[in-house]
């Protein structure tokens, strides 16, 4: 691992591009949250202006983030298949149309069926904007640029109620819609003139329209449930069975997306748990955010409460929208310099105290004493929201771009739904229930609100936890050595290489390498060289290794405890000063314990900067180290095992023409040696004829004792035949201590999938009924010939009687 140079994830972007799609993207998504969270606003108006209960317009909010939800990743993948900017476009369209739509509606099922329609056009917006974002920038302007956007969706959904209050007494509530459309038309013409497009020529154009549906059919019924669950019960068999669909359609998504060829959800982007726990953030920022506000709305405007008007309810939520505004451009210099998990810690921090606030309010309290807790929260959401959204999308490679952008932004829209619906649930059913003990219409609103701010507490002090746990702890979010080899070497003031010593082991060595038995040791050095112009401090360490979901070989972080190699591996020091222009050598040694398992064991020995740049919970580490691989003297045993082997087959409509199959398996190293391997995968028809080959296979890299590496193989040219069956076959390659490879037996898995040949069965099917109908008809023929025949015999027979007849009569004259 020595030097390396960085790569730029926008290639070819100039600044003043980049420009363009941060204005455009940025607007967008600004005036998509600020409708958004401007239509709890409206309720009341658009209920009295068309006669439809404000509890029935909930759902244009819950349907909206529903819609959203569900489509969200689709269209990020629609975007990285077709052109980012052109699906864009496409949302930006869909959106203008929606709030004509809704803007001309006279009664309630107009506002909804639009708000479906825009929910959308919205997640089709937010997914494609993040996602040409991300791609036309790197490093930390891609940070500042994504910490924007953020900002930009925050300031939208906090400035939204106050725009929506003010056009309900200047315009009427269709104002705000009509002014959306308008700005949405600026966005789509800013767009086509200065946005350049990008998307993934090397990903296949299938898209996973069934995965769409299980989302859907896993989201709805558990909006539903919770939306309805003051009125049905908790316990009831409607909840229940609203809960039970939405686990089973969960359940069947996972299923469906392990067997596609090309998933709508990649579910190895899950065991990234920087993704994870910053999409977990999100849709907890979002979701708490998005319940406050639509109660807010509710509270302020109602007669037993503050009596406030639109207009007024809206002005009350200015303070939110000022913090979030003043924070914004503070939040990618203060990710900079403390760090993206601490940002997000303190974010969710200032949350959960403004509604612990909220959690104490009283029927007496004036508008006064919910001005502290509004700033806290709008604050805190303005902090935690853009180091989260970066890090949703700057720890996987830029192909999965869509897909993690469409992962974050689907947690926007759950969290808004769920939240909601649970908000609005828990404020209606406890305000019911102090209403029946006897309390007045204000205490049992204020109790209302007290417990579901509460509730928003619960889950913003998760959000606390999962940046102290989940972002900070997960191995991906430092990047590979390599990577951060390559951002040590792009750094003009910050260059220094490692390297081997040169010793009896040999010198120029690429690595590190030895076979020591239990109970021994060997002793090694290291050579740290320093070719910038100042002074380096640098922290010395040893970590494990394991093989990325990419393939590459990383290393445990320092805070990441090691259990073999990042612990045997001991140095002089901790931390050494090389001087510019100097270099230090860095003895170290490795003891093996007398109860080690024999086996294959890799780690590195790690340099690296003493204050780490965490931005974002990436790169935490700028560090370089070189691997170590060491094999513990025993019993060796490799085995590798082929698990998990499924089988797809596309179809054709071609009654003649043959199809693609696509076989997906695990390969699974479950001896104590490393091992990769070669493959070869066929598919064929029943008795193992028709057999289809799948050409070259991408190797596996080295897997570690006990890593997998999954796999998928595409299979062209495969007829149709009934029954096929996949064969998986592996060659496992062992490498000795010297280097040397040697191969095992060939380790072997299979499955099988129907491939009924419907165009074919179809046109059989066409010609066995074209011959039945011609024997049929041959068969009519025929007896309409001799029916004919028949007649004429007859006639014939009647003839002769007659001439018979007749002769006899003759004679007899």
């Amino acid at each position: 691992m020595g030097d390396a140079t960085a790569g730029s994830a926008a290639a070819g972007t100039t600044a003043r591009g980049a420009r363009s799609v941060l204005i455009a993207t940025c607007l967008s998504t600004l005036v998509v949250n600020a409708n958004t969270s401007a239509v709890s606003i409206l309720l009341p108006a658009i209920s009295a202006d068309t006669g439809t209960s404000v509890d029935t317009l909930q759902w244009a909010v819950t349907g909206y983030s529903l819609v959203g939800a569900a489509v969200i990743i689709t269209a990020g993948s629609l975007g990285d298949v077709f052109g980012r900017k052109r699906v864009f476009q496409l949302g930006l369209l869909l959106f203008v149309l929606s709030c004509v739509l809704i803007a001309l509606s006279q009664d309630g099922t107009g506002v909804i069926v639009g708000r479906l329609i825009q929910g959308a056009a919205g997640s089709t917006i937010l997914a494609c904007g993040l996602s040409l974002l991300s791609v036309a920038s790197d490093g930390e302007d891609q940070l500042r640029s994504v910490s924007l956007w953020g900002a930009a969706a925050a300031v939208g959904a906090a400035a939204g109620p106050l725009l929506g209050g003010v056009l309900v007494d200047l315009t009427g509530w269709q104002g705000l819609f009509w002014i959306d459309a308008g700005v949405g038309v600026v966005c789509m013409l800013m767009t086509y003139f200065t946005v350049a497009e990008s998307k993934d020529p090397d990903r296949p154009h299938s898209i996973d329209y069934l995965g769409t549906v299980l989302v859907a059919l896993t989201l709805a019924p558990l909006i539903l449930g919770v939306s309805k669950s003051g009125d049905w019960g908790w316990l009831s068999a409607a909840t229940i069975g609203c809960l039970a669909v939405s686990v089973v359609a969960g359940w069947l998504f996972v299923v469906v997306e392990k067997r596609v060829a090309v998933p709508l959800l990649d579910l190895a982007l899950l065991r990234n748990r920087v993704l994870v726990g910053a999409t977990l953030a999100i849709l907890i920022g979002a979701g708490t955010i998005n319940g406050l506000m639509y109660l807010l709305s509710l509270y302020f405007q109602d007669p037993a409460a503050l009596g406030f008007s639109s207009f007024q309810a809206g002005l009350a939520t200015l303070p939110a929208t000022v913090g979030l505004v003043v924070v914004a451009p503070m939040v990618p210099r203060l990710t900079k310099k403390v760090g993206g998990r601490q940002v997000i810690g303190v974010g969710f921090l200032l949350t959960t105290a403004g509604f612990v606030i909220v959690g104490f309010v009283q029927a007496g309290w004036g508008y006064g004493a919910f001005l502290l807790p509004l700033l806290a929260i709008a604050v805190g959401m303005g902090l935690s929201n853009g180091p989260s959204s970066s890090a949703a999308t700057a720890v996987v490679p830029e192909e999965q771009v869509g897909a993690a952008s469409g992962v974050s932004n689907m947690a926007r829209y759950v969290g808004a739904a769920v939240a909601t619906a649970i908000a609005a649930t828990v404020y209606a059913s406890v305000g019911a229930d102090r209403t029946a003990a006897g309390a007045s219409p204000s205490d049992a609103l204020a109790s209302g609100l007290a417990a579901a701010a509460w509730v928003m507490a619960v889950l913003s002090a998760l959000g606390i936890l999962l940046a102290v746990v989940a972002i900070r702890r997960h191995r991906a979010a430092q990047g590979t050595v390599q990577d951060s080899a390559a951002a040590a070497a792009a750094d003009d003031d910050v260059t220094w290489t490692v390297r081997t010593a040169s010793n009896d082991f040999g010198s120029d060595r690429t690595g590190f390498t030895y076979a020591v038995d239990p109970g021994h040791a060997v002793g090694d050095a290291l050579v740290v060289a320093n070719h910038g112009d100042e002074p380096l401090e640098l922290a010395v360490y040893a970590a494990d290794g394991f093989t990325t979901d990419s393939g590459q070989f990383d290393v445990l972080t320092a805070g990441t405890e090691s259990t073999a190699v990042g612990t045997w591996l001991r140095t002089g020091t901790d931390a050494i000063t090389v001087e510019p222009g100097g270099s230090v050598e860095v003895p170290f040694t490795v003891e093996v314990p007398e109860d080690a398992t024999p086996g294959d064991y890799a780690g590195a020995v790690i340099t690296s900067l003493t204050q780490p740049d965490d931005a974002a919970g990436i790169s935490v580490d700028r560090r370089l180290g070189i691997r170590v691989d060491l094999r513990v003297g025993g019993d060796l045993r490799p085995s590798l095992a082929v698990e998990d082997v499924h089988l797809t087959y596309g179809g054709t409509a071609n009654p003649a023409g043959t199809g693609d199959a696509t076989v997906t398996y695990t390969l699974h190293n479950t001896g104590n040696t490393v091992l990769n391997a070669q493959q070869t995968v066929a598919v064929t028809g029943p008795f193992g004829w028709l057999r289809v080959e799948s050409g070259d296979v991408p190797p596996a890299p080295d897997l570690l004792p006990g890593e997998s590496w999954d796999v998928t193989v595409p299979v062209d040219g495969v007829v149709p035949s009934v029954r096929l069956g996949a064969t998986v076959s592996a060659l496992p390659v062992l490498t000795d201590a010297a280097g040397s490879t040697s191969t095992l037996s060939v380790v072997a898995g299979s499955a099988h999938a129907w491939a009924v040949p419907w165009a074919a069965l179809a046109v059989l099917l066409l010609l066995a009924l074209a011959v039945v109908l011609a024997r049929r008809l041959a068969v009519r023929r025929r007896r309409a010939g001799a029916a004919r025949e028949d007649e004429r015999v007859q006639a014939r027979v009647a003839e002769a009687l007659r001439e018979r007849a007749g002769a006899g009569t003759g004679s007899a004259d």
